[in-house]
């Protein structure tokens, strides 16, 4: 069995990320609270975030996806009311939307959310 350890990877001229053949990494990802203030709590290739509403947002990307056809996973939980739906989705190449509700079917800030996008950057 091979062993590869390194501190960083990148192309070949060193400039940017690795092609993955035949299998894919998280491209995007942003964890957040939003009772209130929507504060984030950690995220990459996330470059703003704007409340938008009860229950709404959107999230600009530092970079953009080659198209808008990608996987997207989101979670939620709000403290109190339990179990909240949560949707996440691609406006834009480059800004991603995501929506918030409690289990009732309402819109509805959460105490704990997150939201992942696997796709192919531009």
């Amino acid at each position: 069995m091979s062993e590869i350890r390194a501190a960083t990877i990148s192309n070949a001229a060193g400039t940017g990320p690795i092609v993955l053949t035949g299998q894919q990494a998280a491209t995007s990802g942003i964890e957040y609270t939003n009772l209130g203030t929507l504060t984030v709590r950690g995220s990459f290739n996330i470059a703003s975030v704007t409340d938008t509403g009860v229950g709404n947002g959107t999230i600009v990307l530092t970079n953009a996806y080659l198209a808008l056809d990608y996987i997207c996973a989101t979670a939620g939980f709000r403290s109190g009311i339990g179990f909240s739906f949560t949707g996440g989705y691609l406006l834009t190449t480059t800004d991603l939307g995501l929506t918030t509700g409690s289990s009732a079917g309402s819109f509805s800030d959460v105490s704990h959310a997150s939201q992942i996008v696997h796709g192919e950057l531009a």
